[in-house]
């Protein structure tokens, strides 16, 4: 899910179901939800590109 600049959220329920989603997400905030109003505990992975490297190449030399 796509929603800040170049910014990726996952999320992942702990121990129960939850439909889960975000309802705001950027620098400085992430808000989520659960789509029926639920409470629970979940885990959640953001990336994003560094500002001012959106252009940036990763070269690497292959090794042995």
């Amino acid at each position: 899910m796509l929603l800040g600049p170049g910014l990726t959220i996952q999320l992942t329920p702990r121990g129960e179901w939850l439909q889960l989603y975000v309802v705001q997400l950027n620098t400085k905030q992430i808000v989520v939800q659960e789509a029926q109003g639920k409470s629970g505990q979940f885990d959640y992975l953001v990336q994003g590109v560094r500002k001012g490297y959106e252009n940036h190449q990763v070269i690497q030399d292959k090794t042995k």
